[in-house]
């Protein structure tokens, strides 16, 4: 009976042997694998920092240089060089609309107010005074004419804050936005020249 225990013994610490052995082997060839990976990418960073850093591969032997300087090699020194005419020009830049152009257009000025008793000032509720006017110019289409819409737009702010030192709240009234931001079409003009 002992003799069987003792080889099972045996069997037992044999498997775990070849076990730990197999494991041993998968270990070394996994960190085989993540040793070659590592210098594959050390080599990419080298490469890449060479291109980036090193010397340019624009570098050319002499010998080739010459090759096209045979017009210089040729070239007879008591001939006169050709004298070079500059010529110069001047020119206007245009950029973007010409909006003098626009000058003897009619306008038709639409004013946009905040209502009295919304003019009041959150913080100290005394009546807020006009303080700037933003305009924003658009050109509508009215078939067969053309006439520019000023968009004027009041901004309020409060007298009685500014004078006691405060921050002063700014009111600015509620405007349509511009159907393409920045230019002066307006929706008549796109929709007739969709049309």
């Amino acid at each position: 009976m002992e003799n069987t225990t003792e080889t099972k013994e045996l069997q037992l610490n044999n498997v775990s042997i070849d076990n730990l052995k197999n494991e041993n082997a998968k270990l070394q060839h996994e960190l085989e694998i993540a040793n070659t990976k590592i210098k594959w990418y050390e080599e990419q960073l080298k490469l890449n920092a060479v291109k980036k850093y090193g010397k340019s591969s624009d570098n050319i032997d002499e010998g080739q240089m010459s090759f096209f300087n045979e017009a210089e090699i040729t070239a007879r020194p008591q001939i006169e060089e050709p004298t070079i005419e500059k010529i110069t020009y001047e020119r206007k830049k245009k950029r973007g609309i010409n909006k003098s152009s626009f000058d003897d257009l009619p306008v038709e000025r639409i004013e946009y107010h905040i209502p009295e008793e919304e003019q009041a000032c959150e913080k100290c509720n005394s009546k807020m005074h006009e303080m700037s006017v933003e305009v924003r110019k658009e050109l509508k289409i009215i078939p067969a004419k053309v006439c520019i819409v000023e968009h004027v737009r009041k901004v309020y702010a409060c007298r009685a804050c500014q004078e006691s030192g405060e921050s002063t709240p700014i009111i600015t009234a509620p405007m349509p936005e511009p159907v393409i931001s920045g230019s002066f079409a307006s929706p008549s003009l796109i929709a007739y020249l969709m049309y």
